[in-house]
């Protein structure tokens, strides 16, 4: 997966690359607690676009005091 970060303001975009290794840790988590064949429809993975949202949406509230990211774009997805 290759996913692409999207956020309306650029000062709070730019202050994720200190906190990359934390979102790329809760990224994995999500992703690693899918299941296959739900992945294999739009909608699951339409659902799992929205469950990364959400927790990367939280831990930045915790971190940074605002959730910066609006949306998660899928550039790249391969099912293996």
């Amino acid at each position: 997966v290759e996913i692409t970060l999207v956020g309306r303001d650029p000062d709070g975009m730019a202050s994720l690359e200190d906190h990359i290794p934390l979102l790329k840790s809760t990224l994995v988590n999500v992703f690693s607690s899918q299941d296959f064949d739900e992945l294999r429809t739009p909608e699951g993975k339409e659902n799992m676009k929205e469950q990364a949202l959400e927790e990367l949406q939280n831990l930045l509230t915790e971190e940074l005091g605002d959730p910066i990211i609006e949306r998660i774009l899928f550039t790249s997805f391969v099912l293996q």
